[in-house]
């Protein structure tokens, strides 16, 4: 993972989302127009993720507020975003949590919670997977 400043950290997601509607444009022009309509929906998902991480997101309800099925807007934003929907989520919290870690003194247990994480056990062995320390080293060496 590249390491980015905190405004590049905001700023890298943006990014990303553009690129991928460019992607997917361009990749439906030579097919058919079906996967701008779902683009379009897809950037508007990845948008509101982006802003509402820190709730628990369930892709069956947002599939149900779109107005597509659950297993197509699986599809797509898997394909659109290069991960899993879960797992988009959960980077995007652990990501969270490590600028919470390096801007504030906010409790672990509080960051953990503040970004979307319903345990604290949990959130600690995956913030240790992605980082390789736990919360609490990772806030001492940054």
């Amino acid at each position: 993972m590249v390491n980015l400043r905190p405004k590049q950290e905001k700023d890298f997601f943006k990014i990303r989302t553009l690129l991928s509607e460019i992607l997917f444009i361009i990749s439906g022009l030579s097919e058919n127009t079906a996967p701008v309509k779902y683009n379009k929906k897809i950037s508007y998902l990845a948008e509101y993720i982006n802003n509402n991480y820190f709730e628990t997101q369930n892709l069956k309800d947002l599939a149900d507020r779109l107005q597509i099925k659950y297993s197509t807007l699986s599809r797509e934003f898997h394909k659109a975003m290069g991960v899993p929907f879960v797992r988009y989520i959960s980077r995007l919290r652990l990501e969270k949590s490590a600028e919470l870690l390096r801007k504030t003194e906010k409790s672990i247990i509080s960051i953990c919670f503040e970004t979307g994480f319903n345990d604290v056990s949990h959130f600690n062995r995956v913030f240790r997977q992605k980082y390789g320390v736990t919360p609490g080293r990772y806030r001492k060496t940054t």
